[in-house]
């Protein structure tokens, strides 16, 4: 990624998250919007068009991941030959796959309510301890 990509990524996280973090109450606004109060339910999930659209962008995330996978496997076993991909990409996609398809959606926290600087510094505490572990993974230590 150039930097005007690197500058626009960075843009568009700024202002999702502060908008977020603003008005907390606009993601229950968009999750009404799918959801029917009077069966207590999400009428979408009936209709199988939606489904084959969720199941298809669930692939398609895992599509990402298969190739340094597949190259992690080969490698495993012949050790002899270079690896087909760069072992910070398996690392990097793998980790985050295994993050947000594996922990983080199927994990509930059972935190008492915080504030948000709170959870903020938890969650910086996290990524930098996955940071630390990471690097000291690296040859040059």
């Amino acid at each position: 990624m150039n930097r005007t990509g690197l500058f626009i990524a960075l843009a568009l996280w700024l202002v999702i998250g502060v908008v977020f973090g603003l008005y907390p109450e606009l993601d229950l606004k968009l999750a009404a919007l799918f959801f029917d109060p009077e069966t207590k339910t999400f009428p979408l999930k009936l209709n199988e068009w939606a489904g084959v659209a969720r199941d298809a962008a669930m692939w398609v995330a895992w599509a990402f991941v298969l190739p340094p996978l597949v190259a992690l496997v080969v490698k495993m076993i012949r050790p002899d030959r270079p690896l087909m991909v760069s072992g910070r990409a398996i690392v990097f996609l793998l980790v985050t796959i295994i993050m947000s398809a594996g922990i983080l959606t199927n994990l509930t926290i059972f935190f008492h309510p915080t504030s948000l600087f709170n959870t903020l510094i938890m969650l910086i505490l996290f990524v930098g301890g996955l940071g630390l572990i990471g690097r000291s993974l690296l040859p040059r230590g």
